[in-house]
């Protein structure tokens, strides 16, 4: 029954990112993505979502599947959890694609690209936190609902969600809609194989 609500959790971070789309919305996210930008620009906390960049991306997403996956074929489920994820990247890049937003660091004067490698896709929604929520929900579910599992995952997962927007590359509704995305899958994934 929990995976229902995680999936009725993401879906609403899902929609509520599409906000971005009304007018007021826009304008609210825009100017919360500077202000996140400004407070967040410090060389330490600068260095410190750098070096946690690499584990919303692609390559630490494939691996940390392919860890779970080994975990879970004893228990017969471990392939589906790439096929969950597979679908959800597609649905993430139709989505980036159709929608086509502007960078952070492509509209406005005085915000730049921090990240190690610039970002040549659209930015909604994030598909660096999709990545980070599912694997870090995985992570707990692999581990079990502990304290120090459910701390771990939500204090990584947001941090890394949250770099995105100090980098300059994510608008906050855009991390938020990818949360959902991440969370979503998860859900789905929950759901159907557990």
């Amino acid at each position: 029954m929990t995976e229902i609500w995680i999936i009725l959790a993401g879906f609403g971070f899902f929609v509520l990112g599409l906000g971005h789309k009304l007018e007021q919305f826009k304008a609210i996210d825009e100017r919360l993505c500077q202000v996140i930008y400004q407070r967040l620009n410090h060389p330490i906390l600068k260095r410190l979502f750098q070096l946690l960049w690499p584990l919303g991306t692609t390559p630490f997403t494939i691996i940390a599947l392919l860890f779970f996956t080994f975990l879970l074929i004893l228990l017969g489920t471990g392939l589906s959890l790439i096929f969950i994820w597979v679908f959800a990247a597609i649905f993430e890049r139709v989505i980036k694609v159709i929608i086509n937003r502007q960078r952070p660091f492509q509209a406005f004067q005085g915000v730049e690209n921090k990240q190690p490698r610039p970002p040549k896709d659209p930015s909604f929604p994030s598909g660096d936190a999709m990545r980070i929520w599912y694997v870090c929900m995985l992570f707990i579910f692999v581990l079990g609902p502990t304290w120090y599992s459910i701390s771990i995952a939500l204090i990584t997962a947001a941090l890394v969600s949250l770099g995105r927007i100090a980098m300059g590359v994510h608008y906050p509704l855009d991390v938020l809609a990818g949360s959902g995305l991440g969370l979503m899958a998860y859900g789905i994934w929950q759901f159907i194989y557990w």
